[in-house]
């Protein structure tokens, strides 16, 4: 139907609008030239195996960047991506709370899947340690988090994935147990070698 469509438009521009404002961020800590992750290209081919990827590494190894690589190629191929930092975010109380935070009408899920309209949807969340209990500020939102992830891996076509510091996996029970699940794959981004530098 024509509301149906003006609908997916909306939803499309609002998951779009969400995710440039996450790219910006990024954008403005990369190196110049950037430096490709090979851990990219493995959490592309990871996410085609699991609905729930966790992207974790020591402070400051690069674990955004990665993210943001794998954006791009999940867009290369026609997928719709809804990603935000929830180091950016004040509180929340509920999924549709965090969505209007994020400039959306509804919860990112059912935003992300409106927007999709039947393609790949990938919903990226980033800084998971904001809602650490080890050292985030937001740690009582960690159930809304937790909910926006039951929701996700509730219906077909939304994968899931997230970014979390080593640290707080380590020390934030409610993570580890994330980490523990056996829907939930894991991957370790280490350091840059110094190839990849000297490269750049």
């Amino acid at each position: 139907t024509l509301r149906g469509s003006v609908a997916r438009r909306t939803s499309h521009e609002q998951v779009l609008a969400a995710t440039q404002s996450w790219r910006g961020t990024i954008e403005r800590e990369l190196l110049s030239p950037s430096i490709e992750r090979r851990e990219a290209a493995e959490l592309v081919d990871l996410v085609a195996r699991t609905r729930v990827a966790l992207v974790v590494g020591a402070g400051g190894c690069g674990e955004s960047s990665v993210l943001y690589q794998a954006a791009r190629e999940f867009e290369a191929r026609d997928a719709e991506v809804l990603a935000f930092r929830l180091d950016r975010r004040g509180s929340f109380g509920s999924p549709i709370e965090l969505g209007m935070q994020l400039g959306l009408s509804t919860s990112p899920v059912a935003a992300l899947r409106m927007a999709a309209n039947g393609r790949d949807a990938f919903l990226i969340i980033d800084q998971l340690d904001a809602v650490s209990l080890a050292s985030g500020r937001l740690s009582e939102r960690y159930d809304v988090i937790a909910e926006l992830i039951q929701e996700a891996t509730s219906v077909d076509g939304v994968r899931v994935i997230l970014a979390c510091r080593l640290f707080d996996v380590e020390n934030d029970h409610r993570i580890r147990k994330l980490n523990a699940r056996d829907d939930v794959e894991r991957l370790t981004v280490g350091p840059l070698t110094d190839e990849a530098v000297a490269g750049a």
